[in-house]
């Protein structure tokens, strides 16, 4: 998968969930279900995941990594990340406690932070060479160092995990 693929991948799964959200009532979006996460938070928890990242690629490349180091292996396909994720995920792993939801503010607020967050990343990816996503790296609280790409890959599939769990939820 090429850059340009992973973009419109990532801007794909980023408007089913705003399309999903934005047709539901307000109570549906705020309502907690069975001790789980509220549409409200899923959609918070993916704006706080995506803030960190566009807070790094403001850095410049050398930057990476003098704090990160270099990559040590080739990049995993989108299909190896993602089942890496689950796995880790069925083993317990759990968002820790900086991107951990709290759902301030209105539906449309929420909406309105996801999406800036998210089109901010798409349009920082834009200026990133193909060549850079494989040559650097950044932590990743739950799978440890990716390449850029892989963190790519990370952002498509971790939207679309969420969106899967709103759908399940309604």
């Amino acid at each position: 998968m090429n850059k340009s693929e992973i973009i419109a991948l990532i801007a794909t799964e980023m408007e089913a969930i705003l399309d999903t959200a934005k047709q539901m009532d307000d109570h549906t979006f705020f309502l907690g279900i069975a001790g789980k996460w509220s549409i409200a938070e899923n959609i918070e928890h993916l704006h706080l995941s995506v803030k960190p990242l566009n807070q790094a690629l403001i850095l410049p490349f050398f930057a990476f990594r003098w704090l990160f180091g270099r990559p040590s292996r080739t990049s995993r396909t989108f299909e190896g990340l993602s089942e890496k994720y689950t796995q880790k995920l069925s083993a317990g792993g759990r968002a820790t406690k900086a991107f951990i939801p709290r759902a301030t503010g209105t539906k449309a607020e929420i909406l309105m932070r996801f999406e800036k967050t998210h089109r901010m990343f798409l349009s920082k990816i834009q200026h990133i060479a193909e060549s850079d996503l494989e040559g650097h790296i950044l932590p990743h609280p739950l799978l440890g160092k990716l390449t850029l790409l892989e963190m790519l890959f990370f952002t498509a599939f971790h939207i679309r995990h969420h969106h899967n769990i709103v759908l399940k939820a309604l």
